[in-house]
C-alpha cells in the first residue's frame, strides 16, 4: 500500500511540474497524528497540516507580491 502511494506521488509531482498554479503539499503520514483506526487526523495532526497550509499559502502570497 504504501510503495503504491509512493509511485502514485511520484506520477502526480511529474505531471503538476508543467503547471505554475499548481502546489502539492505532502501530508504529514506520523502514525501519532491519527485517529486510533488511523484513518483520520487528529486534533494534533489537523494543526500541524493547517500549520503547512498556510506556511505555503504565505510563501504563494509574497511571492506573488513581489511581482
Amino acid at each position: 500500500m504504501n510503495e503504491d502511494r509512493r509511485n502514485y506521488n511520484r506520477k502526480l509531482s511529474k505531471v503538476i511540474k508543467g503547471f505554475k498554479i499548481v502546489q502539492l503539499i505532502n501530508v504529514l503520514s506520523d502514525r501519532n497524528l491519527f485517529t486510533k483506526l488511523g484513518i483520520h487526523m487528529n486534533a494534533k495532526g489537523k494543526e500541524l497540516m493547517v500549520d503547512k497550509l498556510i506556511e505555503e499559502m504565505s510563501t504563494i502570497i509574497d511571492n506573488h507580491n513581489v511581482m
